[in-house]
């Protein structure tokens, strides 16, 4: 799992390499693990994905369980390292580019913007309630 330590070695690592990075390393350090971890890591990894899908369409922390999952999975398999390691490029940069234009953007683009959030993610509430509760 991501211990502490796991999780100061990936901070440290070089972005869009990261992943493969510890994939790598695992690799070769994997030869140690009981059978039972060695099922029940990539079996956790696939829970906390599907907990993570559940809770995006239902109100709750999703994101977290689906990032988790997938950093589980990527410790044993070099294509899902791979996928995380492009993702985590995409990310920064589409980051970046809304910093930039968040500081060049007027101030009324910017209560646009909150102002179409907020009601995205009340509508997304609705829904989910909705689809819930059947309400």
């Amino acid at each position: 799992m991501l211990s502490g330590r796991i999780w100061q070695e990936l901070k440290k690592g070089q972005p869009g390499r990261r992943f493969q990075a510890r994939a790598e390393k695992r690799g070769r350090v994997r030869s140690g693990r009981s059978r039972l971890r060695q099922f029940a890591e990539p079996v956790a990894g696939i829970i906390l994905i599907a907990v993570g899908l559940f809770f995006c369409l239902v109100p709750g922390p999703g994101l977290p369980f689906l990032i988790l999952g997938a950093a589980i999975l990527s410790e044993r398999s070099l294509t899902v390292a791979r996928a995380l390691d492009w993702t985590e490029i995409k990310v920064r940069k589409a980051i970046g580019l809304a910093r930039v234009w968040w500081t060049r953007a007027p101030l009324r683009k910017k209560v646009a913007v909150v102002v179409l959030g907020v009601l995205a993610l009340g509508g997304a509430g609705v829904g989910a309630y909705a689809a819930t509760f059947g309400g």
